[in-house]
């Protein structure tokens, strides 16, 4: 049965990613997602926006700190509620619960009050030397500048509230999470934090508990990805966002994005892009004019 709700909620959740609502999921306890893989990569916003913010770890952490915040505007109101975040992207907030909250699901991926959002980018440029150039760039085309209405969304993501409850009670309070899910929750969650930096494959061994060569076969049975290939995949995503919006260097580029050297960068973009840096630059410019 509890496979099932897991299911269930993937399957759902995948629908609504699916009809164009960037839906993630937060669990106050972790217990989700410690407990199983399955809905490990709905705990993440995935709009270019966020991904590019959160490509500073500090800026990460600033954002894993602010949720208290969110917290305790659902437990005061009990309310879905649409606001900004301290970066300037914009969500719809649903508790799950009523009086014990124990998470929320977001939908976002939104920037809908520009010039509120201005100050934000730039204070994260400075704080997290992020180019403000790239921020302002995919602010512009990597978030949705119309937002839904509440009512339809509520029509939408209740049923999924409903389901993660459901979950929550399902979940025996003495369940030992199944080990290789659990090692792959965390493999995902420390790379999705780290892969700016030079990170190595036995950081990501220790950060699982799991042994090099077990957390590798683990993380390629789960996501089709070797390690190495997830790393390079969410670099490249970012790499697009600086050759697109700034003028930093293709060395400025491979510095930022953690790779060992600029050869490898150009190798590796070129691998997974079919075009070299340069010229991506080159067509991304092009076809803004």
């Amino acid at each position: 049965m509890l496979i099932k709700i897991l299911n269930d909620i993937a399957a759902y959740t995948g629908y609504l990613h699916e009809i164009g609502l960037s839906v993630s999921i937060h669990d106050r306890s972790g217990s989700f997602f410690s407990f199983s893989h399955i809905i490990s990569e709905y705990n993440l916003h995935k709009s270019p926006y966020c991904l590019l913010v959160k490509s500073s770890p500090c800026a990460w952490k600033h954002c894993i700190e602010r949720q208290h915040k969110i917290y305790d505007r659902i437990a005061e109101s009990g309310e879905p509620f649409f606001g900004m975040c301290y970066a300037g992207a914009e969500e719809f907030v649903f508790p799950i619960g009523e009086g014990d909250v124990i998470g929320f699901v977001s939908v976002g991926g939104y920037g809908i009050n520009r010039s509120k959002a201005e100050a934000r980018i730039r204070s994260v440029a400075e704080k997290y030397m992020i180019p403000e150039a790239a921020l302002t760039g995919t602010y512009d085309s990597g978030l949705k500048h119309t937002s839904p209405d509440m009512e339809w969304l509520r029509r939408l993501i209740n049923p999924l509230c409903y389901m993660l409850l459901l979950l929550k009670d399902s979940i025996p309070k003495d369940a030992v999470p199944a080990s290789p899910e659990s090692a792959y929750a965390k493999a995902m969650v420390y790379i999705n934090r780290n892969y700016t930096s030079h990170i190595s494959m036995k950081e990501i061994s220790r950060a699982t508990g799991y042994s090099v060569s077990s957390i590798s076969h683990i993380f390629r049975k789960k996501s089709g990805f070797s390690l190495s290939e997830y790393i390079a995949h969410l670099r490249v995503i970012q790499a697009k966002n600086y050759l697109a919006y700034t003028d930093l260097s293709m060395q400025e580029i491979s510095d930022r994005l953690g790779f060992s050297d600029q050869n490898y960068f150009t190798n590796t973009f070129k691998k997974l892009s079919s075009v070299s840096p340069r010229e991506y630059r080159r067509l991304s410019r092009s076809s803004t004019h």
